[in-house]
């Protein structure tokens, strides 16, 4: 969480929808007459017991969803922290900011593969799972309208 408000404004939503819940209930319970309610004089309309059977029903497809959600979720994040990369990440070294060397990256890549010691090389405008804050940028007067990226990273597989 990286704004300041975002705590205030989640406890100023709970109280909200607490104030809210409980407020529809005291009224709706403060109509009855207590005396007809104790002798049971109080019957309750058939469109009313559907409406409240139906929103019971709504509340439990809702939280059997909410459930299978989670449970897909938690799967999926399992696969992706157990799945074989193909590669061992303490093999790999990652160097920021490439772009810097500008026309001479090709000639960078080539050297590294000449050592025995790498086995590929490979550039790419992020680090597969970080953060995407970077900015975006065309170039003017370019036919290619692709966007570049301002930052570039080279890995090194060594064995």
């Amino acid at each position: 969480m990286r704004s300041p408000l975002v705590v205030p404004a989640l406890a100023a939503l709970g109280i909200v929808v607490g104030v809210i819940a409980g407020t529809y209930p005291a009224f709706f319970l403060s109509s009855f007459d207590p005396i007809q309610v104790l002798k049971g004089g109080t019957k309750s309309k058939k469109r009313k017991v559907m409406l409240r059977a139906s929103l019971v029903v709504f509340q439990f497809v809702v939280s059997i969803v909410l459930f299978i959600g989670t449970f897909v979720i938690f799967s999926q994040l399992k696969y992706i922290q157990a799945k074989d990369l193909g590669f061992d990440k303490e093999q790999v070294i990652v160097i920021k900011k490439a772009n810097d060397l500008g026309s001479r990256l090709g000639e960078f890549e080539h050297e590294l593969l000449t050592n025995t010691s790498v086995v590929s090389v490979s550039t790419s405008s992020a680090i597969p799972g970080s953060e995407q804050n970077q900015s975006m940028f065309w170039l003017e007067g370019s036919s290619d309208q692709t966007p570049r990226s301002c930052t570039r990273y080279i890995a090194t597989i060594i064995s």
